[in-house]
C-alpha cells in the first residue's frame, strides 16, 4: 500500500517553460507515477525479459547485439520493465473495485458486436437499398463498393468492436435490435443514412481483456483527476504537495 506519496511543484525557472511548451500536465502525471512507484521493489527478471524481446530480439544475445550496435545499456528497459510491471499491478490492485463499477454502469454498451453497414449522402438511393437487401435482392458485399464509409473495403462489414466505441444514433440502435433483421435508413447528425444490419452480438462478460480494459480506465480517471486537483491548487514553485492515495 502506497501511504502518502508526494510530488514536487516546479521551481519557477522549470514551471515557465513547462508552461511555454504546454507540457505542463504530461510532466505532472509522470511525476504522479513516480511517487506512486517510489521504494517498490525491482521487477522479476522474466519481466524485463518479455519486454526486450516484444521489443526487439527473442534472445538475450540478440536483445544485447541490438544495443551494442545502438550504442545504449543492455539494462536500459529495466525502469520500463519496473513501471509497467508495477502500474499494472496497482490497477488491479486499488481499481478493481472502481473498474466493476464501470462494468455495472455502462452494461450492454460494453457488448461486442459484428454488423454490416452501407452509408450514402442520397436519401432515395438509401431506401433503394433498403428494399433491395431486404428483398434479398442483392447483398451488403454487392453494394459496399458503393458506400462512403471504410466498410466499403471490407463488404461492408465491421467488427468485432464494442458498442461503446461507435458515435450516435448507432450505438443506440445497436444496442437495441436484433441480429439478422435490415434496418431502415438511419439519419446521422452528418447528414449520412446508414443500412445497418446486426450479425451478432457477443455480451460482455468481467473477465480477461475487458477487466484490463476497465482497470485502465478507472486507472486514468484517477490519474487525471488528480493531477487536475494539482493544478487547481496553484502552489508556489517548489512546493511539496501530499497526493490522496488511491487506496485510501
Amino acid at each position: 500500500m502506497v501511504r502518502s506519496p508526494a510530488v514536487r511543484w516546479p521551481d519557477a525557472a522549470l514551471l515557465e517553460q513547462l508552461l511555454a511548451s504546454g507540457l505542463l500536465r504530461l510532466w505532472l502525471q509522470a511525476q504522479v507515477e513516480q511517487a506512486l512507484l517510489a521504494d517498490r521493489p525491482d521487477p522479476d527478471a522474466a519481466v524485463v525479459a518479455s519486454l526486450q524481446q516484444a521489443s526487439l530480439g527473442s534472445s538475450e544475445l540478440e536483445w544485447r547485439q541490438w544495443c551494442q550496435r545502438q550504442g545504449v545499456a543492455p539494462g536500459c528497459l529495466e525502469g520500463l520493465a519496473r513501471q509497467r510491471a508495477e502500474l499494472e499491478s496497482c490497477q488491479r490492485q486499488w481499481f478493481e473495485r472502481a473498474a466493476h463499477e464501470l462494468f455495472l454502469e455502462q452494461g450492454s454498451a460494453l457488448d461486442q458486436v459484428w454488423f454490416s453497414v452501407l452509408q450514402t449522402n442520397d436519401p432515395d438511393l438509401a431506401q433503394e437499398w433498403f428494399f433491395k437487401l431486404q428483398d434479398a435482392e442483392l447483398d451488403y458485399a454487392e453494394l459496399a463498393p458503393e458506400s462512403l464509409g471504410g466498410e466499403r473495403f471490407t463488404g461492408g462489414s465491421v467488427g468485432p468492436i464494442r458498442i461503446r466505441e461507435l458515435q450516435s444514433p448507432l450505438d443506440l440502435l445497436l444496442r437495441r435490435i436484433q441480429p439478422g433483421v435490415v434496418q431502415p435508413p438511419l439519419l446521422t447528425p452528418a447528414g449520412r443514412h446508414w443500412l445497418v444490419r446486426l450479425n451478432q452480438r457477443l455480451p460482455a462478460r468481467w473477465e480477461g481483456p475487458l477487466i484490463d480494459a476497465l482497470l485502465a480506465e478507472a486507472y486514468r480517471d484517477w490519474l487525471n483527476g488528480t493531477v487536475d486537483a494539482l493544478l487547481a491548487r496553484c502552489p508556489a514553485p517548489g512546493e511539496l504537495l501530499t497526493l490522496q492515495p488511491p487506496d485510501a
